[in-house]
Formats: C-alpha cells, sequence, structure tokens
C-alpha cells in the first residue's frame, strides 16, 4: 500500500503543470445549477424522488428522508432532473464535523430532482465528472468551500463563487487512469474503514459489560469474601435516612417509600428508591423580578450537562430571588439528571458537579441529588450509566408531542442497588480503571481513523499533482478538451436558440 504522507498539498494556479494538463476554472468544463423550490402539497408517495439536502451525505446519497414528485410535475424541469454520476453538494451547512457533503449519483439514485439549496455540477462528458468528484473530495476543495461560506449560524456557500474555481486538469485518457487507481485504493481504504467502524460499538458493548458485572456484584466478588464483616447496605440505607429526616425542611423534603424488586442481588446489597439515600430537588424556574439579588451568578444548563462529562465552555448568568438561592446553589459532587425536553435516547444524561466554578445555579431542566457521604455519587452515576439503569429511565419517561421528560417524582423512584460503602469505593476504583483502559482502545481507533483519512487525502494530493499514475506523452493534451467541450456547448445553445425561434413562430 502506498506510504502515507501528511503533504495534501495540489498544485495552486501559479505552479507549473505536468506535461498535457491546463488549470481551468470550473465552469469551463462543468455546468452549476441549483435546485427548485418545490410546494409541499405536490409531494406524493411514489414518482420522481426529490434530493435535498438531507439526502446529500459524505460521499454518498442517502435515501432515509424521501419525497416525491409526480412526473408530470417533474419533467416540465428538465434542466433540473439528475442523471447518473450527476455530482451535489449541499449549500446550507455543506460542512459539518471537518467534511464536506458532497456525493455522486449512482444509477439507483435516478430519477431524481434537484431541490433548493442543493448544488449540481453536471458534465457532458462521465469520464470528466468522475475525474471532478475525486477532486470535490480533496482537502483543496474543501478549503475553497470553507473560505468562501456566508452567514454564521446557519452557514451556506452561494453558487456564484463556484464557477470561478480552479482545477489541474488532466488530459482525458490520464483523468480515465487516475480515477481507476484512486477508486481502486479507495475500495481498499473503505474496506478497512468498515473495520474501523465497528470498533465505537464493541468499546460500548465492553463498557456496558464492565458496567453490568459491577451492578452483578461479579467486580468484587473476590473482594467481599475477603471482607465478610464489611457493614451491610441496609444498615447504611438506614443511616441516610435518618440523617436525611433530620434534614427536612419542615416537611418540603420528601421520601418515597421503596418498590420491591425481584432482581437477585449479592448478600448485604439491598434495593432503594433515589430518594431514600440522596436529596431529590429541581432547579431556577422563571419568576417574578421581586427580591432579586443584585448580583448575577452563572448557571448550568441542559446544554452544559451530558454523560459523565461537562460542557462549561459556555456559561450564561442570571439573577435569582433571594429566597431561591439556598435551593439552587450546586456543591462539589452533586450528582446531575437532565429532566428532558428531547429525544428519548438524551433524556437523563447525566455527570457529576465538578464545584470549578463558585457559586453556581442549576436551571430547572436539570435536576438535582445530593449525597451524604458526598462520595456515593460516583457510584450512582454508573448505576445510571448502565443499561439497567437507561432502562429505568426510558420507561418512566413521559412523553408529549415527541419531547420526553422525567419529573422529580421519577428521579426519585428509580431503583438504585445499595451496597456497603466500602465496597462502592472498589466498585468505582475498578470501573474507572477498567473505563482508562477502554478510553486507550478508542484514541487508538481515532489515531488509526485519523490516519486512514491522512492516508485518503494523500492519494488526492498525488493524483492532482500528476504523480500517482504514468504520463503518457501520446495522450491527447488537455487543451484539445477544453476546446471540443466548448464547441459541443456552443451546439447544445444553438440547440435552444433554434427551439426558442420555432415556439415563438407558433
Amino acid at each position: 500500500m502506498m506510504s502515507m504522507s501528511s503533504d495534501f498539498s495540489i498544485l495552486s494556479d501559479n505552479d507549473d503543470l505536468p506535461m498535457g494538463w491546463e488549470w481551468t476554472n470550473l465552469d469551463r468544463i462543468l455546468s452549476i445549477i441549483s435546485g427548485e423550490a418545490f410546494k409541499k402539497k405536490d409531494y406524493t408517495t411514489s414518482g420522481v424522488k426529490l434530493l435535498q439536502i438531507a439526502n446529500v451525505s459524505f460521499g454518498e446519497i442517502v435515501w432515509e428522508q424521501q419525497n416525491f414528485l409526480p412526473e408530470d410535475i417533474a419533467y416540465q424541469f428538465p434542466e433540473i432532473i439528475l442523471k447518473e454520476n450527476d455530482v451535489v453538494i449541499a449549500l446550507n451547512r455543506p460542512i459539518i464535523g471537518g467534511r464536506l457533503k458532497i456525493a455522486r449519483l449512482k444509477r439507483q439514485d435516478t430519477p431524481s430532482i434537484l431541490y433548493q439549496r442543493v448544488g449540481c455540477f453536471k458534465s457532458i462528458d462521465n469520464d470528466l465528472i468522475k475525474y471532478f468528484f475525486l477532486y470535490g473530495q480533496s482537502h483543496i476543495f474543501l478549503k475553497y468551500i470553507q473560505e468562501n461560506l456566508q452567514g454564521s449560524d446557519q452557514p451556506y456557500i452561494n453558487t456564484s463563487c463556484l464557477p470561478k474555481l480552479t482545477i489541474p486538469l488532466a488530459p482525458l485518457n490520464e483523468q480515465r487512469r487516475i480515477v481507476e487507481k484512486v477508486e481502486a485504493l479507495m475500495a481498499r481504504s473503505r474496506k478497512a474503514k468498515e473495520a474501523l467502524d465497528t470498533i465505537p460499538k464493541l468499546i460500548e458493548q465492553f463498557r456496558q459489560s464492565v458496567l453490568a458485572a459491577a451492578f452483578r456484584g461479579d467486580l468484587t466478588a473476590d473482594w467481599r469474601e475477603q471482607n465478610p464483616n464489611i457493614e451491610p447496605a441496609s444498615v447504611l440505607s438506614e443511616r441516610i435516612r435518618k440523617d436525611l429526616y433530620e434534614k427536612m425542611d419542615q416537611g418540603t423534603l420528601s421520601i418515597d417509600s421503596k418498590e420491591e424488586t425481584d432482581k437477585k442481588i449479592p448478600k448485604k446489597w439491598l434495593w432503594v428508591s433515589l430518594s431514600e439515600i440522596g436529596k431529590v430537588s429541581g432547579g431556577l424556574t422563571k419568576n417574578s423580578t421581586r427580591n432579586v439579588l443584585p448580583l448575577e451568578f452563572p448557571y448550568l444548563r441542559v446544554a452544559n450537562v451530558y454523560s459523565n462529562k461537562l460542557d462549561l465552555s459556555e456559561i450564561k448568568n442570571i439573577k435569582i430571588r433571594s429566597e431561591e438561592l439556598e435551593r439552587v446553589l450546586l456543591r462539589k459532587g452533586d450528582l446531575l439528571i437532565v429532566e428532558g425536553n428531547g429525544s428519548l435516547d438524551q433524556i437523563g444524561r447525566a455527570s457529576i458537579w465538578d464545584g470549578s466554578i463558585d457559586p453556581c445555579l442549576h436551571q430547572n431542566h436539570l435536576i438535582k441529588v445530593r449525597f451524604e457521604p458526598i462520595e456515593m455519587s460516583e457510584y450512582i452515576l454508573f448505576w445510571l450509566l448502565s443499561r439497567e439503569g437507561r432502562s429505568q429511565i426510558m420507561q418512566v419517561a413521559s412523553s408529549t408531542t415527541g419531547l420526553h421528560t422525567l419529573s422529580l417524582g421519577k428521579i426519585s423512584k428509580l431503583q438504585i442497588p445499595l451496597i456497603p460503602l466500602a465496597e462502592q469505593h472498589q466498585i468505582v476504583t475498578i470501573i474507572k480503571e477498567l473505563f482508562d483502559s477502554i478510553d486507550r482502545l478508542f484514541y487508538q481507533y481515532q489515531g488509526a481513523f485519523s490516519q486512514l483519512e491522512n492516508l485518503n487525502q494523500s492519494i488526492l494530493s498525488k493524483a492532482f499533482r500528476g504523480e500517482l499514475v504514468e504520463q503518457d506523452p501520446n495522450d491527447e493534451p488537455a487543451s484539445v478538451l477544453l476546446e471540443r467541450i466548448q464547441k459541443e456547448r456552443e451546439k447544445e445553445k444553438a440547440k435552444v436558440k433554434q427551439i426558442g425561434v420555432k415556439k415563438l413562430k407558433k
């Protein structure tokens, strides 16, 4: 296999080109068009597929979202009917995660018609469009699009900037050799990527296996045998329960009676509801400006809390009424659970407040659970991250018009396998050690994935510098190809003009 290189440079238009090559603007070799804003009332369940932004992925067309137009409407727009090998690009948010949404249509993607905010590159020569598609996947093309983006919240590219983009044009026969060679190398690269793509799923399965073993008691089975006289969880539960009752503020803190469960757990473990071992409370709600303190306080929102991770890159401030301050203040070690207003797979995200901002408040869509002793937080967090914990959360989540939510009452009743405090420390330590090993595997995967992308870009760079395949002095030079394209375009224009004249005479 070709050695990898970090040199992704492609010849600039100031550089000398290989023999027979020419610098040319895109509009000399391709037609660049954008789609129409068809009305939803005209959509049907069959007919001509409507190619929209959602269908343009990274290097391929995806049809997870499908809309159709009836043929009698679609074929009124012959200039935007798409054919095999046409290259399309998303015009709104064309770059996501550093990758460009550009794709070439295959036979199964047709017949289809171009929708608004999708651009299309068409060519009279299939070999030429395949060559351009490879260029469209290179870093140099991505950089050009990036430099010409407009807008900030919803960046977009205007098709008016595309015609003058320069491209190093190889002789047509050399284009064919380049495409054949690149596609063969990319096929091997895709197989490697497919193998790599299975790794994140395997890593997540490994994480869940660790958590499942932890909460079955498997990880600490030997430890329990070596420590038979540890205080059972029932004693810990009663002590915590007593402390919580003593801290109740005139009945404002309620403790739910635990629900019985028939799930087997080791001796000295105990099923309890979350509110039996922690103080569950809501966050800051919108209220009047009466008794508002003169200072603004930073506060956490749903956007700051992820699974076992805090994102504090954007923290907002808020004013608060004096009587609410104590209730919504965060303390290092508080467990935060996302209440909802989101998709089912995102609801119940949980993390531990690290105390890096002090003082700090939390909004009403974050449920806070405070434990005494504070060390219990990490153990409970890992339970909520486990498949069993996630299953409970999804079972109790309410759904209204597609938005899933939790409540204080439902969080309070979540069933937790309480274990002796010393064993909690042991389990948390083992989980962290194993998770560190898993993280190292994930970093290795990311490195391999990055190297694979580097290899692909190295291949493309060599291709468009004329270094990937041998040159043949007998190849028809690119200048002749440009002349032929110009003549064929003039013929097409003449035909269109003649058709227009005939229609006027009628």
